[in-house]
Parts: C-alpha cells; sequence; structure tokens
C-alpha cells in the first residue's frame, strides 16, 4: 500500500520507515537492492517486478537508524487508510553450526554433483526452530522446497543433516540435479534461527505451494499481524558459512 505509516519499535527506539519503489530507484542502487531482496536483473539489469517497499530511512548510507540484536523484541505499527495493524516478533539468540561441509557422489558418472551437509547441536531446550537458505556462486539467496524446521524430533541431539541447493523461482526443475552444488561452485549457506511464528508462517506457506491441482484441499497460510494483515512479520538470528565445492 501507498503512503502507510510504517514505524519500527524495539524497546527503547521507534524509527519510520520510508517507502521505496524499485522503478523509481537511482540507477547506482539498483545493484544494492537487488541483492538486499534477493532478487535477480534481467538482461538489461531491471527489477523482473516493480514493487515498492518500506525500510530504514539511512539503509542506504550504510549507517542505519536501527540494527537488529540477537534477543530482542521488534514491535511493527502500519497505519494506512484509517486502519491499524500490528505484529511483534523477536530476533533468537544465535544458534551456530557445528560445521558445514560437501559430499560428492560416488557414482563416477554424477561425480561432479556434491550434497551440501550441516552439523548441528542443537540445544537441549524445545522449542527451536531454524530456517535456511543458500547462495550459488554469488547470486541470490534462495530456498528448497522444504526451507523450515523445528527440534521436536532432535532436540538436545548432535546429528549431521543434509541442504538442498536452493532454486530460483525461475529456474527449471530437474530431478537429477535438484538439491545439488556443482565441482567449482562457491556455496553459501544462511542459517537462520526464527521464533514460532515464522516458522509456523513459512511451514503452512511451502505446505500450501505444494498442494497445487484440483483435488488438493485449501490451506490457510498463517500469519501473526493483526487486523487481517496477510505476510509475516519476522526476525532472523543468521550466521553465514562458506564451501568451496570440490576443493
Amino acid at each position: 500500500a501507498h503512503d502507510a505509516e510504517v514505524i519500527v519499535n524495539d524497546g527503547t527506539a521507534s524509527v519510520t520507515l520510508t517507502e521505496y519503489c524499485l522503478s523509481e530507484l537511482p540507477e547506482e542502487l539498483i545493484p544494492i537492492v537487488a541483492e538486499f531482496l534477493g532478487l535477480a536483473l534481467d538482461s538489461l539489469g531491471n527489477f523482473p517486478v516493480d514493487v515498492c517497499l518500506y525500510t530504514d530511512p539511512d539503509i542506504f548510507t550504510g549507517i542505519p537508524s536501527m540494527v537488529g540484536e540477537a534477543g530482542k523484541i521488534y514491535s511493527l505499527t502500519i497505519n494506512y487508510n484509517s486502519k491499524t495493524y500490528t505484529a511483534q516478533t523477536k530476533i533468537p539468540e544465535l544458534i551456530y553450526l557445528d560445521s558445514v561441509y560437501v559430499k560428492n557422489q560416488p557414482d563416477p558418472d554424477t561425480d561432479s554433483l556434491y550434497r551440501l551437509y550441516g552439523m548441528i547441536s542443537d540445544p537441549d531446550t524445545l522449542g527451536n526452530y531454524y530456517r535456511y537458505l543458500t547462495s550459488q556462486n554469488g547470486e541470490p539467496f534462495y530456498t528448497g522446497f522444504a526451507s523450515v524446521t523445528d527440534d521436536l524430533f532432535f532436540n538436545g541431539q548432535t546429528f549431521e543433516f543434509t541442504v538442498d541447493r536452493g532454486i530460483a523461482p525461475t529456474e527449471d526443475y530437474n530431478v537429477d540435479t535438484y538439491g545439488y552444488f556443482f565441482t567449482g561452485d562457491t556455496a553459501i549457506l544462511k542459517w537462520c534461527v526464527i521464533d514460532q511464528a515464522t516458522y509456523t508462517f513459512f511451514t503452512s506457506l511451502e505446505f500450501d505451494s505444494g498442494t497445487d491441482g484440483p483435488f488438493s484441499s485449501a490451506t490457510i497460510v498463517q500469519t501473526n499481524i493483526s487486523n487481517g494483515g496477510l505476510g509475516i512479520w519476522c526476525g532472523y538470528g543468521v550466521t553465514y558459512d562458506t564451501v568451496y565445492v570440490g576443493e
């Protein structure tokens, strides 16, 4: 919505966000915003869609007015068309992965394919939630088909897990190579600790995306925004790991 008043409060200070529309950005900001949003530019260097967003008024100066901190709660207030919408989220404390690495396929016909793995020691308090995204060779971060999990079945355990390479919305699905990285790739894993509301939103969204068809049942995508708002207000506790594939 254009011309809304959007305010973020961290319990101490408040920042009123500024609206930016992609079609109106100065040319020098386009690649910066594309990377920030995880959008791939077309062959002419333009955005594939024209949307407007609200962000910190000083975000492009490199010194934003408010910086997210692990352990803090952030409140969102939107005033638009005589209605008020609110939401609250917490940036959880960071939970680092023990290690991140790749393994290649033993079959000589597919030994250029590598699977990304992580090792985690989950804290022994039930109720940790995670989301992942990957970047391949400097491209934006994308998710696989199932990007979130809770720790219901591995609370307090140390174990190895596989990480699918994220797939761009415009990328053709290939059943033989889905989830793999390739020899020579630079793989970056963005590991996010999230709260329960964020987990519930993405779980319902991904379930809805995977149940298309005339005989599938409707799924209600969950939200934490009041007054009939849609979407999610979420905070990520993020760590990054880089792996050079095949080296």
